[in-house]
């Protein structure tokens, strides 16, 4: 397996082996991933764009040439008045299930760490759907605590 930071070439092939089928997984766990028209066509542009973004990173794993797992992060900002105001944020992290429990998700987040280490930030920060057990439990296996809750209304 290999690990590497991956370009805007990379953006059709990661969407279609790894984002669509992290939004169905998403979708499948609550109705507030559900997908909207046109998600492929979206998540291509908006992958682009995050790959083209200086203030982050998307790492992908490959096997044998075969996309099966990425992280993508970013360095965000809270508000100045705030002593802790810059972190990581990670906003993806996928595997595919055939390459799950092999260490993979691990191995994606400690290239994400690793880089996030030499970004000057605080802390490295992830919103995790409540129903998510598996994501979790993997989280608070790589030491992240519950700081907030998020809620919602629907409208």
């Amino acid at each position: 397996m290999e690990i590497r930071r991956a370009g805007i070439e990379d953006a059709k092939n990661i969407v279609s082996n790894l984002w669509m089928p992290l939004g169905r997984e998403m979708e499948s766990i609550t109705d507030y991933n559900t997908l909207s028209n046109n998600a492929e066509q979206k998540a291509l542009e908006h992958r682009r764009d995050t790959l083209e973004n200086e203030e982050g990173i998307c790492l992908i794993a490959e096997n044998n040439e075969e996309l099966i797992g990425l992280i993508s992060v970013s360095i965000q900002e809270r508000a100045p008045i705030f002593e802790e105001n810059k972190y990581v944020k990670v906003h993806d992290l996928y595997v595919k299930e055939k390459f799950r429990s092999q260490g993979v998700a691990k191995k994606l987040f400690e290239r994400a760490e690793k880089w996030a280490s030499n970004q000057n930030v605080e802390a490295i920060e992830l919103n995790v759907d409540t129903p998510n057990k598996a994501a979790i439990n993997f989280y608070e296996k790589q030491g992240f605590g519950e700081i907030r809750k998020k809620m919602r209304k629907k409208l």
